[in-house]
């Protein structure tokens, strides 16, 4: 997000400069003194826009800083929001410096079968889970825990995703998984990404956008109730 604010606001003061360079015929460092002071709305000195294009194209770079800075605001109330959060309920999210870890996402019922296996197994892991409290019980248990929403690419990447040999999606939605499992190949090619589905329509559309392995519990529990049944 930092980098999109940086590419916005020289992309106004590019297109601004060179703008009145061209329709106020102005000297170049005018027509940025002037680009400035529309997107800074501070106000205008000697400079000024004089012709009818001009005045409107300085309507529209006013505009144009003013949503610049609204996602500005956003932005760093997003972060200090989360920080609190964070700070209310106990945990800090921290960048994990695992290597050949599981990336695990979510931590609902599924989730919790998961952990309790890899724990056993004493592989490396890390959990991402978006509920707060959840987030809070696992780290008293001193599970490496990271708050924050999966599909979000710095979260995976506070998650080391870029160090992970597996990435296990345990989401409620499947529409979430199939967003998440093309994330986590483009930040990781190498990554294998399981996925539990809960419509087993999707299955063929997990593996079409990269999935390695999807597992359907329904299916899987029906099997296992269908083999019971008949002696296997």
């Amino acid at each position: 997000m930092k980098e999109l604010i940086v590419v916005m606001f020289l992309s106004l003061i590019l297109i601004g400069t060179l703008g009145f360079y061209n329709i106020e015929n102005m000297p170049l460092l005018d027509s940025f003194y002037l680009t400035v002071a529309s997107i800074t709305t501070v106000g205008y000195g000697d400079v000024v826009p004089v012709t009818p294009v001009g005045k409107i194209f300085a309507s529209g770079l006013i505009v144009g800083g003013i949503l610049v800075f609204a996602v500005v605001i956003a932005h760093v109330g997003g972060v200090f929001l989360t920080s609190k959060i964070e700070e209310v309920l106990g945990f800090v999210r921290k960048k994990q410096k695992m290597k050949n870890h599981v990336v695990l996402c979510g931590a609902g019922n599924v989730g919790k079968v998961i952990i309790d296996e890899l724990k056993k197994a004493k592989k490396g892991f890390v959990v991402v889970e978006r509920d707060t409290e959840r987030v809070k019980e696992l780290t008293q248990e001193k599970i490496p825990a990271i708050y924050g929403d999966v599909l979000n690419e710095q979260v995976l990447k506070d998650a080391g995703i870029k160090n992970a040999k597996v990435l296990i999606s345990a989401l409620d939605k499947d529409a979430d998984a199939v967003f998440l499992t093309v994330t986590a190949k483009s930040l990781n090619p190498n990554i294998k990404v399981i996925v539990q589905v809960n419509e087993q329509k999707n299955i063929d559309k997990m593996y079409k956008v990269g999935a390695n392995e999807v597992v359907c519990p329904q299916v899987a529990g029906a099997r296992m109730l269908a083999h019971a049944a008949i002696g296997k």
